[in-house]
């Protein structure tokens, strides 16, 4: 239970960027072997397409394909608007 009204503004605003932290996740193929980036890491982006996801984005894994020269990452969108 909820002592306050400020408590509980504050537990639902944590949630939702709980919630919005999931929706906003892109995963994205790279065909040369991209060292420079690893998990836990902070990286800019900049696209053609969607310019959406134009910014800042955090690394949540990073998969070198060393036989392929391929890079898989899983990124979600850094939100600062709360």
């Amino acid at each position: 239970p909820m002592s306050s009204q400020e408590e509980a503004e504050r537990f639902a605003k944590n949630y939702c960027r709980y919630l919005n932290r999931e929706k906003a996740k892109y995963k994205f193929h790279l065909e040369y072997l991209e060292r420079d980036i690893s998990a836990g890491s902070v990286a800019h982006i900049e696209t053609d397409g969607e310019q959406s996801w134009n910014g800042n984005v955090f690394v949540e894994f990073c998969r070198f394909d060393m036989m392929y020269d391929e890079t898989d990452v899983v990124a979600r969108k850094v939100v600062t608007d709360y």
